[in-house]
């Protein structure tokens, strides 16, 4: 982009700014999309488990300064969940791996549910939910279109 402006002769002084290049959206293929939906259902899983401690909190007389922490925790999470799901959705590289790291810590918590708190419907679900989804994410077809992107600090073609 250039920007002209008079000098006090009257001639035009041309300045030079570099505009950086949209962001690369690729459309993801359909494990990517499903995954991407799957990001979506854990998000919303967070945001009940919110509402659920904020409805508990408040009755059960527990601290409000804890209850409110926990229910604002719960709530940003459900937000980044919300954020990596669409940056995948939209074809977007960066929402992979953090989704991906979303689903390893999902099978850590199902691991936790079932072996110490002895929950074991919630932890196998769990388990299953981050392990498909992690699936999708690693897929032949995902490993595919996230090689037709660029490499992030590749020196650019001459």
């Amino acid at each position: 982009m250039s920007i002209g402006a008079p000098d006090a002769v009257g001639s035009v002084i041309v300045v030079s700014v570099p505009v950086d290049p949209p962001p690369i959206s690729i459309p993801p293929p359909r494990p990517v999309v499903i995954a991407g939906y799957l990001v979506v259902l854990e998000a919303v899983g967070v945001l009940v488990l919110a509402v659920v401690n904020a409805t508990s909190g408040f009755s059960n007389d527990s601290p409000l300064g804890r209850n409110l922490a926990q229910v604002a925790y719960y709530v940003v999470i459900a937000l980044l969940l919300l954020a990596c799901a669409s940056g995948v959705l939209r074809g977007r590289r960066w929402g992979r791996t953090p989704s991906l790291i979303a689903q390893i810590v999902l099978v850590a918590i199902g691991v936790w549910l079932i072996a110490p708190s002895g929950q074991f419907a919630w932890g196998i679900a769990l388990i299953v939910l981050g392990g498909v989804t992690g699936y999708l994410l690693v897929s032949k077809p995902a490993n595919a279109w996230i090689n037709q992107f660029p490499l992030p600090f590749a020196e650019p073609d001459q």
